[in-house]
């Protein structure tokens, strides 16, 4: 069954059939709830406001997820964490509406970035080698923990790497904007031709 890459602004989508060669496989990640949260992470008003709305703990380490289930709270900056939610019954506005609704009076911003991202997974033993391709970044080191995240480049699109349910051996979430999805695809998908088997 092939998995969609949808434009936000256009009714076609990127046809992207999941690629699986044993040792590493790549596939599209069904759309998920993206808001973007703004707020000073030393404002224990604004921690626990988003506490509450997320039930998550938010990540006061640079670089780090906290995670659950069903969602994400990730570390974007000392000022910003990107929430992630994974529910196919809710909607993104009202998603933002229960945030909002918790930061009334705490000095903050939410914005639903939803149709902006989209995520691709790029899974199996050999998933880093070819992470490590397109980007500058030293993999090993910056996740080396299943709670951690990097924003780096690969090749020309800038990316948001996570570790899969928060498991190395799980695989990589890349996270792209949805103008470079189709290159993001297309380079990892030649950069994983050395390991079919």
């Amino acid at each position: 069954m092939s998995a969609q890459i949808y434009s936000v602004f256009t009714t076609e989508a990127i046809h992207a059939e999941p690629l699986d060669y044993g040792a590493v496989s790549l596939s599209t990640m069904p759309h998920c709830i993206k808001v973007i949260i703004r707020g000073e992470h030393d404002n224990a008003a604004f921690i626990a406001a988003v506490q509450e709305a997320t039930g998550l703990s938010a990540p006061t380490r640079a670089n780090s997820v906290s995670s659950n289930d069903t969602s994400e709270l990730i570390w974007l900056g000392p000022s910003e964490l990107l929430y992630r939610l994974h529910n196919e019954t809710l909607l993104a506005g009202d998603t933002v509406q229960r945030l909002q609704n918790a930061l009334q009076g705490v000095h903050s911003a939410v914005v639903d970035v939803s149709d902006y991202y989209t995520t691709l997974k790029l899974a199996g033993p050999d998933a880093r080698r070819v992470l490590r391709k397109g980007t500058p970044l030293n993999v090993d080191v910056a996740l080396a923990d299943g709670s951690d995240c990097a924003q780096t480049r690969f090749g020309h699109a800038a990316i948001l790497l996570t570790q899969a349910d928060g498991q190395a051996e799980d695989g990589f979430i890349l996270q792209v904007r949805w103008t470079y999805a189709e290159y993001l695809w297309t380079f990892l998908a030649e950069a994983m031709q050395e390991y079919r088997t």
